[in-house]
């Protein structure tokens, strides 16, 4: 098992499921945390639960704006000093369950499933580089290869993996 003791952590999707549970498990083994979600309520109540919550960020807001995905890393990383680890939770289906989607559909699947962790890579990677070390974790799922969820999320997943 690996040591989290004092990374820096960012976690998209952070204000429920996956992310949330992840955020207790990490912050439990003495990691440091920038928590992202849109639901800064859920955010907050995250934050009072995880251990010495000084020592972890929350951020609120929605990342299929790249400007919203910009200010994340500059405070984030003002916060952590440098980001080590992320993991990428944030994504599904956007409850879109019609086998035939539209053009908008799609494109907003593919900018929340991949295009942001794309773009939080771009921005995050450069300084791995440099301190010649970090992770990029990109959750998936079985939907991937198995028809399990709605043809958009499906898809979406395909692609991501």
């Amino acid at each position: 098992m690996p040591d989290f003791k004092g990374k820096r952590i960012l976690i998209t999707g952070a204000s429920r499921g996956l992310g949330w549970d992840c955020s207790l498990e990490l912050a439990g083994q003495g990691a440091r945390l920038v928590c992202s979600g849109r639901n800064k309520e859920k955010l907050d109540e995250l934050k009072a639960s995880l251990p010495n919550p000084d020592k972890h960020m929350i951020f609120s807001g929605d990342l299929v704006d790249p400007k919203v995905i910009g200010e994340l890393i500059l405070k984030g990383k003002g916060f952590l000093g440098r980001i080590e680890i992320v993991l990428h939770v944030l994504g599904g289906g956007y409850g879109f369950r019609g086998p035939l989607l539209t053009w908008e559909q799609l494109d907003t699947l593919h900018k929340v499933n991949i295009g942001i962790a794309a773009e939080i890579n771009r921005l995050i990677v450069p300084g791995m580089i440099k301190n010649k070390s970090g992770y990029l974790v990109h959750v998936g799922s079985i939907a991937s290869g198995e028809a399990t969820g709605s043809v958009g999320y499906n898809t979406i997943k395909a692609s991501l993996a």
